[in-house]
């Protein structure tokens, strides 16, 4: 004769059983819903062409002007006191840069200021109120 299981426990059981697939199923299907999805640059939108043509051109002159020098290296996180106009103590240098890649950087800022100072982009017309 096969022994019948008590009330108490099948009950027990049936509960953990749907208490778990109830669980499964909200991680499982909630997860889902959070997970965003990329935006591809196309379904960018609220860009005029004025606006997606000054961007393009500033990128360009970005593009033109750029150091290309090696990365800053950074020794430690700078300490994050804060700074006193009246009573400055010396800062800690914490980055490297060797000294010619200081100088291609100020040569190529030089060259981005003048780019933009002899030629200016033109903005696109701006739909906000002026101040």
């Amino acid at each position: 004769m096969i022994p019948l299981i008590p009330r108490f426990l099948r009950v027990r059981t049936l509960l953990a059983a749907l208490t778990l697939t109830i669980f499964l199923t909200w991680a499982i299907l909630g997860f889902k819903i959070y997970i965003p999805k990329p935006i591809s640059s196309q379904a960018i939108t609220g860009l005029t062409p004025s606006h997606k043509q000054f961007w393009r051109e500033f990128h360009a002159l970005l593009d033109k002007h750029a150091p290309n020098t090696d990365p800053i290296i950074e020794y430690e996180k700078a300490s994050t006191e804060r700074f006193n106009p009246h009573n400055a103590s010396p800062r800690p240098d914490t980055l490297s840069v060797p000294e010619e890649d200081i100088i291609t950087m100020k040569e190529a800022h030089t060259g981005f200021v003048n780019a933009i100072t002899d030629s200016p982009l033109s903005f696109p017309a701006s739909t906000a109120q002026k101040v």
